[in-house]
């Protein structure tokens, strides 16, 4: 499976392990059989969760002071 981003053969997972192949260049991740749009669509939502995070422990330190 090839990274959409990066066009880098992703990782497949171990044998037991989760269905997620993973990018070791962008870290990008899918399941098999995903498509590029899917996971383009994953990784913006990992970004934006990412940001919301930032805002509320920014928050936080804020209130703390």
């Amino acid at each position: 499976m090839l990274c959409p981003h990066c066009r880098t053969l992703m990782t497949p997972p171990p044998p037991g392990a989760p269905d997620r192949h993973a990018c070791t260049t962008c870290l990008r991740v899918a399941a098999t059989g995903e498509d590029a749009q899917d996971i383009e669509a994953r990784e913006d939502q990992r970004r934006e969760a990412l940001a919301l995070l930032d805002e509320a422990l920014a928050l936080q330190r804020t209130r703390r002071t």
